[in-house]
């Protein structure tokens, strides 16, 4: 059965060291739910808060109503997923996947029947008798995931669990991942500082950074309107510059933002204008990615210079370094363009201006509504 995890004001620390200073968070029941954030943000910490490896010096976790703060890891009906996969080398598959089940005393027939089901669910039914030396890294990863999976847990913890693998082989397991969680229907923590991964494999996104949840959302919703510059920066490429909001009599809106003749006049819709209409003019951040740059045969616009290119097959990503000093980047789709840039080519770029985000000037809050 899957359960809603609750974080209620948590607390973790090390000695005089805060880890965690003050988090809460609600995971639904069978929801693929991600940590994210760079080496040292407290993901990992949280996760092993949860699973019951690490103590809480404040604050509650609980599975649905049942506060876990004090429970053994052993009786939190977890499943673990490790980086490193720790299956036990010295049996074969079948009984590394039916390892949890023989330690619940579950009876022989019902192992039987359970870890026969289960491997057909991770497709490595016809591996059952093979000794771990002889699986790839891949097919270890999926015996992990089965022997997790099977004892019905009520969460399952993952913990970086495809950082040891090749480039092309985490893009067919975390597929996996995700097609065998939603079949089983568990709620599930994931941990990861890989942006494509999370993106590609979750309901919902917690962006992590010294320990503070940054901004809880859907993948696209967190790409399209990050919560502040961190967020933008941290998910995906953006170009963060100074730029300056102006209150208008426009309709669009009201106010019109402006970045050394970045679509001058036009108007873009603020989250709370009581906060942000001020007298004059407001100073603000402007974070644009890749892909909301284009280019443009203008006067008006931000002018530069093509500094490098990398052709990535479908498109090529190019970097130009603007005559305002701010470095840029932008990608070129091979399907609607052939040109190719070379470092020294001029360039003059525009930014759609709906896509774009606007931040106060500390790039703490974005100012602009949800896409």
């Amino acid at each position: 059965m899957s359960v809603k995890i609750i974080c209620d004001h948590v607390v973790k620390k090390y000695g005089e060291a805060v880890i965690i200073p003050d988090l809460s968070l609600e995971i639904h029941e069978g929801e693929f739910f991600t940590l994210l954030g760079p080496s040292g943000c407290g993901k990992t910490t949280l996760l092993r808060m949860i699973a019951g490896f690490n103590s809480i010096e404040g604050g509650e976790i609980r599975f649905n109503d049942t506060v876990i703060n004090s429970l053994s890891p052993a009786k939190r009906n977890i499943g673990m997923v490790f980086q490193n996969y720790a299956i036990f080398p010295h049996m074969n598959v079948k009984k590394n996947v039916a390892f949890g089940l023989t330690n619940r005393h579950v009876p022989p027939e019902e192992i039987e029947k359970r870890v026969a089901k289960m491997l057909a669910t991770v497709r490595i039914e016809a591996l059952q008798d093979r000794m771990p030396e002889r699986l790839s890294g891949g097919q270890q990863q999926r015996v992990a995931l089965a022997r997790a999976i099977v004892i019905e847990p009520n969460v399952l913890l993952m913990d970086e669990p495809l950082s040891n693998l090749d480039a092309k082989l985490r893009v067919e397991m975390r597929n996996a991942i995700k097609e065998i969680q939603k079949s089983v229907n568990i709620t599930t923590v994931y941990v990861t500082h890989d942006q494509e991964e999370a993106m590609a494999v979750s309901d919902r996104i917690a962006i992590m950074k010294e320990g503070i949840i940054q901004q809880t959302g859907a993948p696209r919703e967190i790409y399209k309107r990050p919560a502040n510059v961190f967020v933008a920066t941290f998910i995906g490429h953006s170009t963060v510059m100074s730029g300056v909001l102006r209150k208008t009599e426009l309709d669009l809106g009201g106010w019109t933002v402006n970045l050394d003749n970045l679509s001058p006049g036009t108007g873009v819709s603020v989250e709370n204008e009581s906060e942000t209409a001020l007298p004059g003019e407001t100073a603000v951040k402007v974070s644009i990615r890749p892909e909301e740059f284009y280019l443009s045969d203008d006067v008006e616009g931000l002018h530069g210079e093509i500094g490098g290119s990398v052709f990535l097959g479908f498109y090529s990503q190019n970097f130009v370094k603007l005559d305002n000093g701010s470095d840029a980047e932008f990608v070129v789709d091979h399907k609607s363009m052939e040109r190719e840039f070379k470092p020294g080519d001029r360039v003059t770029l525009k930014a759609d201006i709906e896509k774009i985000n606007v931040f106060d000037e500390t790039g703490t809050r974005n100012l602009l509504t949800a896409a």
